[in-house]
């Protein structure tokens, strides 16, 4: 289900209208004022978060640098789900205090792009936390409290982060093209672990080095990537249903909109 409609009076068309009911902002159990501090609250999490990996008094020896630690997906996931929750938390938040969102006036491109990096921070995080906790783990990666608490933070908060951004927002159902654009991502991904090879030295994941597996294996676990990312779009996708079907259907729970308070929908009531 796309947040995009086409507005009609008469045989007049009016421009598309994205997100016409503010889903990004609100939220059928949290009021905007209590979504947007705990948005903005994940935000500093996350930008403290890169800001302390790059002190070297956090760093362990056996980190990658600053400049390598971008060629790791888990990194490159960290820095979407601190983006979307800077940019989250402050339409959010003036939303709640004006009842508008700036994101209403953006281009479409923009609010296209605002949508599909709200599919990529909730569908992404979870994969690499799937894959770090049962291929990449090991007692040595949890052996430092700095190495406890970065691998916690990477492969186990931004799992809970992006539940609840599944299950506390209003968002609607990812267009199915995200899925697609999901699978792409990743196989872009492995292009640029075997560019990071070739032009630096090292392979960011083992199971990926090609000095390690066979053409055939390489390929078997690129397929496996992307197969499994378009797996956990399709879960996100139905735990989004499931939530919009308890929430708006069952219950018919009235979003949480500025000026309004959590009430009942009446039958046939829109949001």
């Amino acid at each position: 289900m796309s947040l995009w409609y086409q507005r009609k009076s008469g045989a007049t068309a009016e421009p598309d209208i994205f997100d016409s009911t503010h889903r990004f902002e609100t939220s059928t159990i949290l009021s905007p004022v209590t979504l947007g501090y705990i948005r903005l609250l994940i935000a500093a999490y996350g930008a403290a978060t890169i800001i302390a990996s790059a002190l070297p008094s956090v760093r362990q020896p056996d980190w990658p640098t600053n400049a390598q630690s971008f060629s790791y997906l888990s990194n490159i996931t960290w820095w979407g789900i601190t983006g979307y929750h800077v940019v989250a938390s402050f339409h959010t938040l003036y939303y709640a205090r004006t009842g508008h969102a700036p994101l209403e006036r953006w281009h479409w491109t923009l609010q296209r792009a605002h949508e599909f990096l709200w599919t990529t921070i909730v569908t992404l995080p979870c994969m690499v936390t799937i894959v770090f906790w049962s291929i990449q783990y090991s007692p040595e990666k949890i052996a430092t409290p700095a190495d406890a608490w970065s691998n916690i933070t990477k492969h186990a908060l931004n799992s809970a982060f992006a539940v609840f951004e599944i299950v506390f927002s209003r968002v609607a159902q990812p267009p199915r093209i995200h899925g697609l654009l999901i699978a792409i991502i990743l196989g872009g991904y492995a292009g640029i672990a075997f560019i990071t090879l070739a032009t630096q030295g090292f392979m960011t994941y083992e199971f990926l080095d090609p000095s390690k597996h066979s053409h055939g294996i390489m390929a078997g676990t690129i397929i496996g990537m992307g197969a499994l990312g378009v797996a956990l779009f399709g879960a996100v996708s139905t735990m989004v249903w499931a939530r919009l079907w308890v929430t708006e259907r069952y219950l018919r729970w009235r979003p949480n909109r500025y000026g309004n308070k959590n009430e009942k929908l009446e039958l046939g009531a829109t949001l």
